[in-house]
């Protein structure tokens, strides 16, 4: 069979600009100017998509139900490229399984792809040893410090997924859920607790009853699949000590618009409009701890509280750890943004603040995912 491809035709280069809603991106195409094109990824990518990151696009073939011109195929982080197509995925375990490519899956042949299952819809149905199973397959692009995790975002469906293959009676041998990670020279993968709680917790939970295959691929200089597949490690053991729900966090609010307010003992002062961002703990639970941050209406007691009235757009990033490191949390955001407010948040802590200020969006800086990175990906 025909060999993967990450650009199915002639690539244009480009550099991304924007994300105009999670199909949709915004990128410069040199000769031509500023373009929209699709994407195949609903994920967030903070990490990939950052301002200016290459790109490899190509034109969409006349076909009147697509409106844009161009798809987004490839990023180019520094060291691979990374695709963009979430449903190259099957094409590439199709390729992969029909090669005998994939460790621990090389007696296993595929049976029929796209099987419904009541509301349920599985990748391949699967045989070894003339014992069915299905598989379901994972397009991984998260990774850093060798480390790649999945999901980027929270996935209900992929949580139900899960449980539905670990109770299948299509599966007489155990049913695989195959991760499919590309070339970052990543050792270990890891289910993203940080961001989805639920599946890393459902995953650890249904291991005895799944087969778990996480393997990295790569893409080689004619932008073709390579015939080298890695299986990466999995940190059971570690992982059982990060399923609680507590750690650290940080919290991102815009303020639109300048004004002045009073926070709590600190009084007056004026807030001008940009990015704030505040690092706190939640070590005796950091969802509600988080969820009460997003929320407007509530008892206003911390400093936070007050500033959280005035802002628009309030996102959190959280760090599920058994471990206090807040003031650790505080001490890297002081490198990478301005401090601000003295006192802020810091009643009991020998810091001076835990309150920062960015003129724009710190999520789309490569040094507010370098250090997020620094905190989420370990295996320590």
């Amino acid at each position: 069979m025909l060999r993967p491809k990450l650009v199915s035709e002639t690539p244009l280069t480009a550099k991304f600009l924007s994300r105009i809603n999670r199909f949709v991106i915004k990128c410069h195409l040199g000769g031509v100017g500023e373009v929209k094109a699709y994407m195949a990824n609903p994920g967030r990518l903070g990490e990939l998509l950052l301002p200016g990151a290459p790109l490899l696009i190509e034109t969409v073939s006349d076909d009147s139900a697509r409106k844009l011109r161009y798809a987004a195929s490839a990023v180019f982080t520094g060291e691979s490229f990374i695709g963009l197509n979430t449903h190259q995925a099957n094409a590439v375990a199709r390729y992969l399984l029909k090669n005998k490519l994939i460790p621990t899956l090389e007696n296993a042949n595929i049976e029929k792809e796209e099987i419904s299952i009541g509301r349920n819809r599985f990748d391949f149905l699967m045989s070894e040893n003339r014992q069915k199973f299905l598989m379901e397959v994972k397009s991984v692009t998260l990774s850093a410090n060798k480390i790649a995790m999945f999901p980027d975002a929270i996935t209900e469906r992929g949580t139900r997924h899960l449980n539905e293959l670990a109770k299948s009676k299509e599966s007489i041998i155990k049913p695989v859920v195959l991760f499919i990670s590309q070339g970052l020279g990543n050792n270990l993968f890891m289910p993203d607790y940080h961001t989805d709680l639920v599946f890393s917790r459902t995953l650890l939970a249904l291991k005895e009853r799944l087969r778990i295959v996480p393997i990295e691929i790569k893409w080689d200089q004619n932008l073709e699949l390579s015939d080298s597949v890695k299986l990466l490690d999995v940190p059971w053991s570690f992982l059982k000590t990060r399923m609680e729900d507590k750690g650290a966090y940080i919290l991102v609010m815009e303020i639109p618009k300048a004004c002045n307010i009073a926070i709590g003992s600190i009084g007056r002062v004026d807030v001008n409009p940009g990015y704030y961002l505040y690092a706190g703990s939640g070590m005796n639970g950091l969802s509600s701890r988080i969820s009460r941050h997003l929320r407007k209406k509530k008892k206003l007691h911390w400093h936070v509280d007050f500033l959280r009235q005035v802002a628009g757009k309030v996102k959190a990033y959280p760090i599920r750890t058994p471990q206090y490191i807040e003031e650790e949390l505080v001490l890297a955001l002081e490198q990478v943004f301005s401090p601000i407010l003295p006192g802020f948040g810091a009643s009991d802590s020998n810091l001076g603040t835990h309150l920062f200020y960015s003129p724009s969006d710190p999520f789309l800086t490569k040094s507010f995912q370098v250090l997020l990175s620094k905190f989420r990906f370990n295996d320590s």
